[in-house]
């Protein structure tokens, strides 16, 4: 999983990039610290270099965070600081 930039200044957008997963729908969580869920969206991914492109919401505090990228049988997560 290939997030950039990271870290991510706070209202910009970071890109999530993988080769590894395979072609389908996604859940794209953010969690805190504490494994608190403080984002979520969706995610199809249709072509081997799909990417999803994320605004990070202002109401997130500087931090580090934990994105999980999963479906049914896969399931990537990848630290992120956002700053």
């Amino acid at each position: 999983l290939n997030i950039s930039p990271n870290p991510v200044e706070m209202d910009h957008k970071i890109a999530i990039n993988s080769d590894i997963l395979e072609n389908g729908r996604y859940d794209v969580d953010i969690y805190d610290n504490a494994g608190r869920k403080v984002f979520s969206t969706n995610w199809i991914k249709k072509e081997i270099n799909d990417k999803l492109y994320i605004q990070i919401p202002v109401t997130l505090p500087t931090g580090n965070y934990r994105l999980c990228v999963k479906n049914d049988t896969q399931m990537v997560c990848e630290s992120v600081l956002i700053r």
